[in-house]
């Protein structure tokens, strides 16, 4: 299973731990008994060309995209590091040529507050998520899809993971399908 992880925090918006979230999945893989048919590819300070390149190369079966997001959008990154907002369905559409990917996660806020299937299996944040509860829903994802589970049970994962830690105050995601 071949996972791309997509981070952009732009010049000008709020600074996350991305690299603190890159550690929790990268920690997760490692440690899963799953860790040698898992492979991480990491695009930081992603741009719309570094998404398209990196997919036109070799397709991973998850998506991971962690940062900034807005009503249907995620945030990513131009070649000088600003700010390049991208819709949701312009993010299906360009999916859609790529049916080896399964899976899209969009850890970001607001990302599927309207829910746009952008693969087959579509994680979102519904509402604003701290940079914590982002981290912790990412680390039991990945320990879920480490240990074999399939994508709705790493949800659930994922999901607990967040609550045990009391980091779930206003914690809200949509999933499609609905799990």
């Amino acid at each position: 299973m071949r996972v791309l992880l997509v981070f952009a925090n732009p010049k000008g918006t709020t600074k996350l731990r991305l690299d603190e979230e890159e550690r929790a999945i990268r920690e997760a893989i490692r440690l899963s008994k799953a860790r040698d048919l898992i492979t991480l590819k990491a695009l930081p300070a992603s741009t719309v060309d570094d998404l398209r390149r990196e997919l036109l190369d070799e397709e991973p079966d998850i998506i991971h995209f962690s940062g900034h997001g807005g009503p249907g959008a995620i945030v990513l990154e131009t070649a000088v590091g600003s700010k390049q907002g991208t819709t949701i369905i312009a993010l299906a559409d360009l999916l859609r040529r790529y049916p080896r990917v399964k899976c899209a996660l969009l850890n970001s806020c607001y990302s599927m507050s309207e829910i746009t299937p952008v693969a087959p299996f579509t994680v979102g944040m519904e509402t604003s998520v701290t940079d914590q509860a982002a981290i912790e829903f990412a680390r039991g994802f990945y320990d879920a899809v480490g240990a074999g589970r399939g994508f709705s049970d790493a949800v659930e994962e994922g999901k607990s993971n967040v609550m045990l830690k009391n980091l779930g105050s206003g914690f809200s995601i949509n999933v499609f399908p609905e799990v």
